[in-house]
């Protein structure tokens, strides 16, 4: 999105009767597909050459991951759509993906984390999927056991808002 705009072809674009809802439409598609792509990738290379198991549902498991990877592509379009400038994109992306990383749980677990901190950790997006993943994969937990249905609610939820931003931006966005 920045770089369309930057490079005016997003006047040119917009000017063949292209709307922005349908520009933000395409990169969503292209970057799931190259997401998609990603994910399978990973798994193939963690399952087959690391050797790692699962014990639950190999397709919850990719599903859950396929969630996540559209969070992170909502969240990366509201980004690209709040400022026009590539430095400042870039470093709330990687200042706000170590925020969120370190402190979700998914190096660092949620149990072992400062008292003070814990009650932030539960509200960033990918916490709740991280600990379903986790149950899904090696507890074996089914998408309707514990709190698994909770991470894929939760993951649903901040992508849907996350997106439904984006496409507020880009609505109200000055040409």
């Amino acid at each position: 999105m920045l770089i369309e705009r930057n490079e005016a072809s997003l006047e040119r674009t917009l000017a063949m009767g292209v709307t922005k809802v349908e520009l933000l439409t395409a990169h969503i598609v292209i970057e799931y597909a190259i997401m998609s792509t990603q994910i399978v990738l990973a798994m193939l290379c963690a399952f087959l050459v690391f050797g790692m198991t699962i014990e639950g549902s190999l397709f919850l498991s990719t599903l859950l991951l396929m969630l996540a990877g559209f969070c992170g592509i909502s969240y990366g379009l509201v980004i690209s759509c709040v400022s026009n400038s590539p430095i400042i994109i870039a470093l709330a992306a990687m200042g706000s993906y170590f925020a969120i990383v370190l402190t979700g749980g998914l190096i660092w677990p949620i149990e072992a984390m400062h008292w003070l901190l814990k009650p932030f950790a539960l509200f960033f997006p990918l916490t709740k999927s991280t600990e379903s993943l986790r149950h899904i994969m090696h507890k074996g937990w089914g998408l309707f056991d514990g709190d698994v249905y909770v991470g894929f609610l939760s993951v649903i939820t901040w992508s849907l808002v996350l997106l439904s931003f984006s496409v507020v931006l880009i609505k109200f966005q000055k040409n």
